[in-house]
């Protein structure tokens, strides 16, 4: 690896909540990029083979409990590794959709299926829209934005910017007071 590279490695898509940590722990540390993966243990690998210098993994969300995946994975490499920070963040739903679309004319809502479940009041509010799920809420949003479909994404505020959808709803998640943490965890003596 060139040793000039820096990198924060993430699991999932840009606009995910887990790029979202990893911008906001950047902040810290401006000359590194950010670099997304397809599964913890592929972040977690990379942190090992030295070919990041940190990884950003969610390993609890208030109302889901603990990322059981992404807590395994860390589990396995533990003896490698040191927690450098934690994260919390919190978590606001977007019902993202393209330009000229509107909630009356969306027929199905994609997102993972954590976050659709998370949002069962404005279902109850909207019994037309089938829920979609996909492996990741950005994933999500950037179907919708490839679709000529009426169709939405549950997905972050960055996820909709990204993909150039309106933002319909925010923060209509059932609980208002949700929120993931996130360790950023490195090797040990580096």
């Amino acid at each position: 690896m060139d040793q000039t590279k820096k990198i924060i490695g993430f699991q999932g898509s840009n606009g995910s909540f887990s790029n979202i940590v990893s911008i906001e722990f950047q902040k810290s540390f401006p000359d590194y990029q950010i670099k997304s993966f397809l599964s913890f243990a592929q972040v977690l690998d990379n942190l090992i083979n030295k070919n990041i210098q940190y990884a950003v993994l969610p390993v609890k969300n208030k109302i889901v409990g603990e990322i059981t995946d992404a807590v395994l994975a860390i589990d396995n490499v533990k003896d490698k590794i040191t927690i450098v920070r934690t994260i919390q963040l919190p978590i606001a739903f977007c019902l993202g959709a393209k330009n000229s679309t509107r909630i009356e004319e969306i027929t199905e809502v994609y997102s993972q299926d954590h976050a659709l479940n998370q949002c069962n009041e404005f279902f109850k509010q909207h019994p037309h829209l089938k829920r979609i799920e996909e492996i990741d809420t950005a994933i999500a949003a950037g179907k919708i934005a490839q679709s000529s479909e009426k169709i939405a994404a549950i997905c972050s505020e960055l996820a909709c910017e990204l993909n150039n959808l309106n933002v319909l709803a925010f923060n209509f998640q059932d609980n208002k007071q949700n929120y993931t943490i996130f360790n950023v965890i490195k090797l040990k003596n580096r």
